[in-house]
């Protein structure tokens, strides 16, 4: 009783089977990769947040409007104001004489100040 042999018994190789130590290390590692990309992504946007919320503070504590600016006291231009309207020479130089522009430059150096403790 000699049985024929079919050819697809012929063809198919024998099945590997794994073991669970091979399949099971394999995952594990591309797991813990996985979870520390995650980690350093979570890290990094949690840094980027902080910096960008800190950036917004200063920015909203230093900055003043036109309208709050403009509403400041002047004595510059008070003094600039009130100088007379002749265009009498002993007026005009009454005039500048009067004027004090010495430290017209002062307001400049204390923004070169804030602006250098500020890091710009």
């Amino acid at each position: 009783m000699n049985q024929p042999i079919t050819p697809q018994e012929e063809s198919t190789p024998p099945q590997q089977q794994d073991g669970p130590s091979q399949t099971q290390g394999g995952s594990k590692g591309a797991l813990i990769g996985a979870i520390i990309v995650v980690i350093l992504l979570i890290v990094a946007a949690v840094f980027v947040f902080v910096d960008r919320s800190e950036q917004d503070n200063i920015a909203d504590t230093t900055l003043e409007s036109a309208s709050e600016i403009e509403a400041l006291p002047d004595e510059t231009l008070d003094a600039l104001t009130t100088q007379s309207s002749s265009d009498e020479i002993s007026a005009i130089e009454e005039d500048l004489t009067n004027t004090n522009l010495d430290d017209i430059d002062t307001e400049l150096d204390a923004i070169d100040q804030e602006l250098q403790a500020e890091g710009f």
